[in-house]
């Protein structure tokens, strides 16, 4: 497999990292994987090799650079060009990298990522993200104001929902 090189050096997290990746690949389920740590393109990396292996195998994959999206997402309002959030949300198995590190607002937040998450939670859509945020630290970002609490709390509840947090240790 690509994502399995130079494994005998990798320190001990790294390796439970890989070995859950590796352990999904053979074995796929409806819940995804979080995986953050302070090395975004380790983190990306290591799932665009899983995406890659789920491809191999013949299913549908996406992975989206969810900053990315989200402002091409709102140019093609004012181009009037279709926009995929409708294939994104449907897609076999999704991935959503760097999640987290959007310009957040109630618009991002709520309109875009809950419906993603939702759409998914519901359908037992496979979702995977990667993040330089933990569970916790993602709450914080998704808090905008006061009041905001029970709308982050929402989020985070469905990306606990939909995945399984591995911890990317690079001491």
């Amino acid at each position: 497999m690509d994502i399995v090189k130079n494994i005998d050096k990798l320190p001990p997290n790294d390796l439970r990292s890989l070995t859950m990746i590796l352990k999904y690949v053979d074995s796929p389920s409806d819940k995804g994987l979080y995986l953050h740590g302070d090395d975004p393109l380790q983190n990306i990396t290591l799932m665009a090799g899983m995406m890659n292996q789920l491809a191999r195998k013949g299913n549908d994959v996406g992975i989206i650079h969810f900053p990315t999206f989200l402002i091409d997402l709102k140019s093609s309002f004012s181009t009037n060009e279709s926009n995929d959030l409708e294939d994104i949300m449907k897609i076999d198995y999704l991935l959503l990298d760097s999640i987290g590190e959007e310009n957040v607002t109630s618009w991002s937040r709520d309109e875009i990522l809950l419906t993603i998450l939702s759409y998914r939670l519901i359908n037992h859509l496979p979702t995977f993200f990667t993040s330089i945020y933990g569970y916790n630290d993602l709450k914080k970002v998704y808090t905008l104001r006061k009041g905001d609490e029970m709308k982050a709390k929402a989020i985070i509840s469905k990306i606990k929902a939909l995945t399984n947090e591995i911890m990317q240790d690079l001491t």
